[in-house]
This record gives C-alpha cells, structure tokens and sequence, in this order.
C-alpha cells in the first residue's frame, strides 16, 4: 500500500507485520462483514485485490508518523555524549591559561630565571596534553566494534553505542519477526479415522500429502505453511518408490473451489479432499456431528496455547488437525536464558503489535521475566519503553524488524535491528544482526562490558600518569621538557597497547548451545520444537503427534 486509505471494492488479506506487529493477515474488504476498510501505508495485500481511495498524502501517511517519531528520537544526545563536548569545550582554555599562570608566578613572584620559568610553563602543557585521556576510549571502541563486526556478524554503529551495551539493565524484544521466525509453520498434528494411525505412508503423513497438494494451488498465506510441512512425506514418497518424482505431491483431477471464510476443496487422487477452518465441520450431518466432538477439545487445547487450528476433511470425514503458529527461533530460547543469567543480568520484555494470546504464549515459552506487552501500536511502543527506561533509571535497549519497532528503536538507549528486517528499522538503529542470531546479543554486552573495562583502566593510566608530571612540574625546579614529552607518549603508548588487546581476543558465543542463527528454518523450528511449551505435545494433549 502506497498511502494510507479505505476500501472502495474487493477484498484481500493484508499483512500488516511490519507496521503494526500482527502476525496473521488481516482482512480488508469495503463490506464490514468481510473485513476492516482501512488500511495503512507500507503494509502488503497478501492475497486477493483491492481497490482503495486515498485519506491521506504520503506525507501524512502512518509510515511518515513514524518516520518523523524517529528523527525526533535520534535528535536527542546521550548524557554521556554532553558531558564529553562539555570537558573538551573547557579544558584546553583551562591548561593554557593555567600554563600562563605558572609562568607569571615563577617570573614576576618568585623572580626565577626567564628561561627556567618559560620551560616549566610549557612542561606543564605538554604533560597536560590530553591525548591519552582522548585515546582511552576511542581505541578500545574501535577494537571492540571491528571483533564483534568479524566474530558476531554484530554491526555496532558509533562508540556511544558500545558505551549504552555495556550499561544495559532491561532488553526490550519485538515479536514478530525478531523473537519468533515472522512466518507460520505447521507445529502440531493430531490424524482421525484412517488416518489416526500415526505418522507413515498410510497415516498422518498420507493426509497432508493430500493437503498439500489442494494448498498448492491456493494463494492463502498458511497455504505456503502446509506446503512446506509436507515435504518430508513426499521425500519418504518417492524414497519408497524406488525413486519415482510421480510419488510426489498428486496432481489436482478436478478444480479447485475456495469458498470464502472456509477453505478450499478439490478432488485428489480420487478422492475429496478439503482444507479450512473449524467451519468445515459447520453442517447438521450425523457425520459432522461426530467429528464436531472429536475436533472441539482439541480446538480448546490449542487455542488456549494461541495456536492458529486447520481442518482436513476427505471425502467429507475429518482425517487431521494441524495446529499452525509463528514459532520462536531456535536461538531465541539461549538468547533469553543467557540474557536474563547471572553473568549478563538483563530483564527481557516483549513489545509486541501482535494479539495478546499468541504473545503471551511465547513470552511464556521463553520464559521472559519482564513480562509482555501486546496490541502495541508504535507510538504506544515508545511510551511502554519511556516509562521502562524511567523506572530502569537508563540502560534499556530495544530489539525490532519492522517500520512499527523503528521510533522505539531510535529512543532506546541502544536499538538492536535484524539484519532481515526494513530499511528504516536498521537506519534506526544503533546495533545491527547482521546474521540474525539472537544469542550474539549476551556476546556483544559481554564484549562492550570488556570494552568499559579497558577504558576505566586506560582512564586510570592516563590520569595518573598526567597527574604524577603536573605535581612535579609544580614541585620540582629541575623539570626539563623531554620529561613532559616521554610522559606524555609513554601514556599514549601503554593506554594503544592496552586497548588493541580487544581487537586479538577472539568474541565466542558460548558453546552451551549448538544452534547457529543461519541454519535453514526448518532446523530452527525444530530446536525450537524440543524447548518450547508452545509447540510441545505435552501441553496440548499427551497423544498428540507433532513434527
């Protein structure tokens, strides 16, 4: 959508992920039994056509908003960054109306000779110099950003970004897209009738081949999901073939019918398959009937674990129930362990535009200890994280993908953008996955605490180094200038070696966990699968069969 609107005629699913957080399409159609009417700038028809008149120019669309919530963020300066310009607007004046000083009181006061009374004058600013005090940071940040850039795949922007990783006492995360994969997968299974039998060539396995093979030609984003669960059985297909490509998925005899609000129907191998929601089952046949009380505790179970159900009828009985659902990534979970650890001590909370249902469950699944924030539109995202980083006292970060995430991004005391995710949210931000691994997060504050020591360590050498030469300058006759000059490059020299230690030592994720962030999703999905109580059997019904 190029502008904001509203619908004028047709009807589509419209996914608002990137805006508003939602993780399931939205419906949009310019009848209100269909659909909502508006909708928004930057999000994408996902399926179906729409014909919308406009409300709005771009500049006042809900993406310019946000855009401009941004640039009003990124004005403000960091404590930190003030006191820094404060320091150096007054110190060098200080040194050298300080030098002139001493040089009149050694003249005109003590009556020293000219030349004794101009060398200690100059020794004075020369030992004064700042240069290590101005290194001691920069050198160890740079060091820090180039090891975390070439061990991590972490892009950190500036120093003051460094600086605010170090400080971090509360994590905000986004959802969608960041937290979990941003698409749904198939997660759970529960075959009925012929096809109760479990997981193989005759069971659960023989149903979603034929499922998959109606889906396939369906447009509906789930479509894609079921699909791509499917692949498994028709591998197993063609392996047990002997390797034939026409056990794969069977093609459609007759044409597809989408009914809307239902699902889609078609004749397969035979055999009448169709694929939709619980309305399926809506008929008064003593068929239906039956398979209405089958299907109805195990829609209850799934829906209290936010988990979005799909019915499978063949040849009008119900043959299997796939339970669908944006699940977390597999780094997800160590990502938050590691994060809310006693080494790290940061409280995760998630900000999120999506339901509070399907929120709620993965903040429950990954045990997030700050809590859960859902049905967030940005500028309400923006006002949760304000408040957080009142009652925090500071240090609160933010973690985002989409346009929504991009003015808490820039407000955080340091904003962390998915590498996947929109333009604007990486432009807001301060760190950027470049990998999309969330357990690089704990490593990079581990690497900028390390940082924050060098630099208080640097900060000590320097001082006391400077401050030992000013004592002497002011307390000994005998200061000659070359002992203004070594002091000061010794300082210089020892705080270089000291910060370029960073850029040797290697930055490790910790090995506890061996899931890599650029597996194919499939992998993630399945580390997911073994941690989650969102997507385990257990939680649902003890004989569920899951993936």
């Amino acid at each position: 959508m190029p502008v904001d609107g509203v619908v004028v005629k047709g009807r589509a699913l419209v996914d608002e992920s990137a805006v508003t957080g939602e993780s399931l399409p939205v419906a949009k159609a310019a009848r209100a039994k269909f659909g909502a009417s508006g909708v928004i700038g930057g999000t994408v028809v996902a399926n179906g056509y729409l014909e919308v008149r406009s409300t709005a120019v771009a500049r006042e669309s809900a993406a310019a908003r946000i855009a401009d919530a941004v640039a009003e963020a990124q004005a403000s300066s960091s404590p930190t960054a003030q006191l820094v310009d404060t320091f150096a607007k007054y110190y060098t004046p200080a040194v050298v109306l300080g030098a002139i000083a001493l040089f009149c009181a050694l003249r005109f006061v003590a009556k020293a000779p000219l030349r004794s009374s101009l060398t200690r004058a100059l020794t004075l600013v020369v030992a004064a110099c700042p240069c290590a005090l101005v290194m001691a940071a920069p050198i160890a940040v740079a060091c820090t950003v180039a090891s975390t850039a070439r061990d991590l795949g972490v892009l950190i922007k500036s120093g003051a970004s460094v600086e605010a990783l170090a400080g971090m006492r509360a994590l905000c995360m986004d959802k969608t897209g960041t937290l979990t994969l941003g698409k749904f997968t198939v997660v759970a299974t529960r075959g009925f009738g012929e096809f109760g039998g479990g997981r193989g060539a005759e069971g659960i396995d023989a149903a979603l081949r034929l499922a998959a093979a109606v889906e396939a030609k369906s447009r509906h984003p789930l479509a894609s999901a079921i699909v791509e669960a499917s692949i498994g059985c028709v591998a197993l297909g063609i392996e047990d073939a002997g390797g034939d490509l026409n056990a794969g998925l069977p093609l459609l005899t007759e044409r597809m019918i989408t009914t809307a609000g239902v699902g889609v129907s078609s004749t397969v191998e035979g055999r009448a398959v169709a694929v939709g929601s619980h309305r399926l089952l809506a008929t008064e046949e003593a068929a239906a009937v039956d398979d209405r009380a089958l299907a109805a505790p195990v829609l209850a179970a799934w829906d209290k674990e936010a988990l979005t159900p799909v019915l499978v009828t063949i040849d009008g009985r119900l043959a299997l129930m796939l339970a669908l659902a944006d699940a977390p990534r597999g780094t997800a979970f160590d990502a938050v362990a590691e994060l809310q650890g006693r080494v790290t001590g940061v409280d995760v909370v998630m900000l999120t535009g999506d339901r509070a249902a399907p929120a709620e469950a993965t903040a429950r699944a990954l045990g997030l200890r700050g809590g859960c924030f859902a049905e967030l539109l940005p500028a309400e995202k923006l006002a949760r994280l304000e408040a957080l980083k009142l009652s925090a006292g500071g240090g609160v970060g933010m973690v985002g993908d989409g346009i929504n995430d991009a003015p808490a991004l820039a407000a955080s005391d340091v904003g962390i953008a998915m590498g996947s995710g929109l333009a604007l949210a990486a432009d807001s931000a301060d760190v950027v996955l470049l990998s999309d691994n969330l357990r690089a997060i704990p490593a990079a504050i581990a690497a900028a605490r390390a940082c924050r020591t060098v630099v208080r360590t640097n900060i000590a050498i320097a001082a006391a180094v400077k401050l030992t030469m000013v004592a002497l300058v002011l307390g000994w006759r005998g200061t000659q200038l070359w002992m203004g000059v070594v002091s000061d490059v010794g300082a210089l020299l020892l705080v270089t070696l000291n910060g370029t230690r960073l850029l040797g030592a290697k930055v490790v994720i910790s090995p506890n966990v061996n899931v890599s962030a650029d597996v194919e999703a499939g992998g993630e999905v399945a580390a997911a699968r073994e941690k989650s109580p969102l997507l385990s059997s257990a939680t649902v019904t003890p004989d569920f069969n899951t993936f």
